[in-house]
């Protein structure tokens, strides 16, 4: 599924690269959600997204902590136990991101810099 993901980067990415000579950078993303439940109280919520990208047109430098970015990509998920055997036991659920578009933002505003073309529309609400 091709899914649009905004938040602020967690950690300064990082970066691995393969004999092959590709080059995967590495990132985790949260993305702040809030609701009204049933009895009125407002509830807020962080999803943590972990972002791989394949791409060589965006620096690790660029995704450094703290920034503010607009995600697209295809989701996915793994899942393990955490600490098993043991009364702490838990099952933990990861939501992936297999990254193919990314626009930074500044906080209140619109896109500033799109860096790679979407499959789909191209990234035209530009603020100038």
């Amino acid at each position: 599924m091709y899914s649009r993901i905004t938040g602020n980067v967690v950690a300064d990415a990082t970066s691995k690269t393969f004999p092959s000579g590709s080059t995967v950078i590495n990132f985790t993303v949260a993305e702040n959600t809030s609701y009204t439940n049933k009895q009125g109280k407002k509830v807020e919520d962080t999803e943590f997204v972990d972002c791989s990208y394949w791409k060589d047109d965006v620096s690790m430098e660029e995704l450094s902590k703290g920034k503010w970015i607009d995600i697209a990509g295809f989701v996915g998920k793994r899942s393990y136990i955490r600490g098993e055997g043991t009364p702490e036991q838990k099952a933990v659920g990861i939501l992936t991101l297999s990254v193919q578009e990314i626009v930074f933002r500044k906080q209140g505003k619109q896109p500033v810099e799109a860096l790679v073309g979407s499959p789909g529309e191209p990234v035209d609400d530009l603020p100038f």
